[in-house]
């Protein structure tokens, strides 16, 4: 267990259950597994679950513990085709909060895959002054997560994020808006839900899909590195794609999936597995 900030993260605990009935109200099939580490962050537990069933042949991440949209989507394709599903699990709130020495801070987990972005990942939501040792314990944990969900293996990394309506939107990449820096070009189909896109670093993957008229946006190669998942994997060219879709919009997400599936049939990808755990290693 980690004790104090001089102590990276653990792993305290590894479950191994099959036959897992369901998930988030969705049915898993008889024959699949679930697999849970939970990590500590002094004293705050993080359960990383992970299920599994069929051939892996696609593997999800939703990062998020209030968004669910994503991944009851992921089950249902799971369920037919296989796949993984990995989730974090650590109280139903957005931010992940610890303690050291009294004081509380918190985080985005979508901001603990590089050293800057857990820095100010910290920074932005902790009031207290950040010690040394506490962004090292937050991207020790990021590096964990990857391991432990072996996002990479296939070549490309899945991540499933929701959104509320009237906030966030494709229109939150375009010119004069707060995101139009972090986007090389933008695909936008009238006929969607602006709330509903795929977000992705690959210009392969973004010609793709435009040509589906799926709304679609491409990251910058200037974009600041906040410690996104999808900042990290563009510093290590590791194809990405992020499927962003409104809370409750089930069909939608489980039909973008599916897009983003048919895309990697057809575009291929290497593995790069070797040269993430190199990567990770050299954060441990």
């Amino acid at each position: 267990m980690l004790l104090s900030s001089k102590i990276l993260c653990s792993c305290l605990l590894l479950l191994s259950l099959l036959n897992l009935n369901s998930a988030h109200g969705q049915i898993l099939p008889p024959s699949s597994r679930t697999d849970t580490a939970i990590f500590m962050l002094n004293e705050k537990p993080i359960q990383v679950i992970r299920y599994r069933y069929g051939d892996p042949n696609i593997r999800f991440l939703s990062l998020h513990d209030t968004e669910k949209t994503g991944l009851k989507a992921a089950f249902r394709y799971i369920g037919i085709y296989g796949g993984y599903a990995v989730e974090l699990q650590y109280g139903r709130v957005r931010n992940i909060a610890f303690s050291d020495s009294l004081e509380l801070f918190s985080f985005d987990p979508n901001n603990m895959f590089t050293d800057e972005g857990a820095y100010l990942g910290l920074a932005r939501h902790s009031a207290p002054q950040i010690r040394n040792g506490l962004p090292e314990m937050v991207r020790c944990l990021g590096s964990e997560v990857l391991r432990f969900g072996g996002l990479d293996s296939l070549g490309v990394m899945i991540t499933l994020h929701n959104n509320y309506n009237g906030g966030f939107s494709i229109y939150s990449y375009t010119e004069g808006n707060y995101l139009q820096s972090t986007a090389d070009d933008v695909f936008i189909n009238a006929g969607m839900d602006p709330d509903d896109l795929v977000f992705v670093t690959d210009r392969r993957f973004f010609d793709y899909l435009k040509a589906k008229k799926i709304n679609v946006v491409l990251q910058s190669m200037m974009a600041p590195d906040d410690g996104s998942l999808s900042v990290f994997a563009m510093q290590n060219n590791i194809p990405y794609a992020n499927i962003e879709v409104q809370h409750g919009h089930l069909d939608e997400n489980y039909r973008l999936i599916v897009a983003v599936s048919d895309m990697l049939k057809e575009i291929p990808v290497q593995s790069h597995s070797t040269s993430l755990d190199q990567v990770l290693l050299h954060h441990k």
